[in-house]
């Protein structure tokens, strides 16, 4: 753990500062400068590229991730896979333009929506479903070489600071919104670029092929895997974007922005999980190639207490200031209020099951994983058609909340029932409680007069009795650590 521990913890902080600085561009500047219209336009952008960048890996990105270890070795190149990944991402993206082609017209000419924007602007969803899906692909490939760090920091920090320049130049009006949204979509696509230098600098970037390597096992294994590598990883990145393309589709670009800079906030608790999920898929699946379930049982229940812990302390921190954030954006905002109630409980369920997904996508029951996130997008999808009729927006939310609660409680069983892991125990109880104890107090602070120190001492409150009670009554050995630490560090500064 102490390698994962330590990238793990450079990934925190590339992944807070550039969650700190998507703060400043969504909830402090992007309200006040562009109307609701625009702000769903540029997200809506992002999530049909996502949808399209993942059928087009044709489930490869989880082959990677499962099968790369029978690749390993760095004398022979790893045996040409990089070659494999990248045409077998050449090939589903070519695929998947054709499909696009026919699909155009249905996507931009939406009779629910009076804005043109979409129409005018949603040829940019072929470029930015390209580059987003060779950034991914050499992303993983940068992963399974347990170097994720570069993909943090380009995803997490680069492009947010690069988006927060184009935006003030936007706001300074040295450049139209026309340019603003050509920038934009530069700046998503900037990533695979700097990625593949990465690489190419590191001696990693191999695209020789040499299929003699492969046999009729392994070639069977990675067709096994990849299709259904392609369920599992469309319906994993339409779960994240179905809700957004269904409210714009039935509702408008207008609720769409709305939708998504509530979303934005509760997105906010699952964002420490990036770091170790990303960081840990290759360790779990080098340990089930070694049969080595004790590491995957220490991994599994290390992720499933730590997360924990920091989810219940952003979920109390985000509803303890609830009416602070709807304070600071303009008021037709006020329709994400329920929204931003479900996402977070929603993520906080994706928070306590740790690295779950992880153990099963890269076991032997692959396949599961699959059928788990298939079912997971029908249930979304069915509900969203029930709640998002009768309640808008907030009903869109609270279908990913139930559809969450159904399928990561089946994932959590189906570990159990295969594999004998169960994470959980009674400091998960004393999390909780402690968590409610923190939020209840939180509400009986009066209002301060002055929003930002309004904010500033009621989170305080917040994070100080929180984590002097998690410390207190021990409930994770490595947030005791990391506390033990900070106070010897400020010891000696005092």
């Amino acid at each position: 753990m102490g390698e994962i521990e330590k990238q793990s913890i450079k990934g925190t902080i590339y992944t807070y500062i550039g969650v700190l600085i998507g703060f400043i561009n969504t909830a402090l500047i992007f309200p006040k400068i562009f109307h609701i219209e625009q702000i769903g336009l540029l997200n809506i952008l992002i999530s049909y590229s996502l949808v399209f960048a993942q059928i087009s890996s044709l489930g490869f990105n989880n082959t990677a991730i499962k099968l790369f270890p029978y690749f390993r070795n760095e004398d022979k190149k790893n045996n040409g896979f990089l070659f494999i990944y990248l045409l077998t991402a050449l090939v589903g993206f070519l695929l998947v333009l054709v499909v696009f082609l026919f699909i155009y017209p249905y996507i931009v000419n939406n009779p629910n929506d009076s804005s043109v924007l979409l129409s005018k602007y949603g040829f940019y969803i072929i470029p930015l479903a390209f580059f987003t899906l060779y950034f991914n692909s050499l992303d993983v490939f940068s992963r399974v070489l347990y170097k994720s760090l570069v993909g943090i920091f380009l995803k997490e920090f680069l492009v947010r600071i690069l988006v927060l320049v184009d935006i003030l130049m936007f706001y300074f009006n040295i450049i139209t919104f026309e340019n603003f949204v050509l920038l934009y979509i530069v700046i998503y696509s900037l990533p695979a670029f700097v990625i593949a230098v990465q690489l190419i600098k590191e001696g990693k970037f191999n695209v020789k092929p040499q299929l003699r390597f492969l046999d009729k096992e392994l070639i069977s294994a990675m067709i096994s895997v990849s299709l259904f590598g392609i369920i599992g990883g469309f319906a994993g990145v339409a779960v994240v974007n179905i809700d957004k393309i269904m409210i714009n589709q039935m509702l408008g670009l207008g609720n769409t922005g709305i939708y998504s800079i509530a979303f934005y906030f509760g997105a906010l608790i699952v964002i420490p999980s990036r770091p170790l999920i990303r960081i840990t898929s290759a360790y779990i699946s080098d340990s089930w190639k070694n049969n080595d379930i004790r590491t995957i049982d220490s991994i599994y229940r290390k992720s499933v207490i730590n997360q924990t812990v920091i989810g219940l302390l952003l979920i109390i921190g985000i509803l303890g200031n609830i009416n602070n954030i709807f304070e600071l954006l303009p008021k037709e905002y006020s329709k994400g209020y329920y929204v931003l109630v479900f996402i977070s409980f929603s993520f906080l369920l994706d928070m306590l099951i740790g690295v779950s997904t992880n153990i099963i996508g890269s076991s032997k029951y692959y396949k599961m994983q699959s059928y788990f996130t298939l079912l997971l997008i029908v249930i979304l999808f069915f509900s969203n058609i029930v709640f998002i009729p009768k309640y808008g927006i907030a009903g869109a939310a609270f279908a990913s909340l139930l559809s969450k609660f159904i399928i990561n409680g089946l994932k959590v069983l189906f570990i159990y029932l295969k594999f004998k892991l169960f994470p959980f125990n009674g400091k998960i109880i004393i999390s909780f409680l402690i968590a409610m104890c923190c939020y209840f107090l939180s509400r009986l602070l009066p209002d301060i007069g002055n929003l930002i120190v309004d904010i500033f001492i009621r989170s305080s409150m917040i994070t100080i009795v929180f984590i002097s009670l998690i410390y207190i009554f021990k409930v994770s050995d490595e947030v005791n650590n990391k506390i033990s630490e900070f106070y010897k560090l400020i010891s000696k500064i005092i």
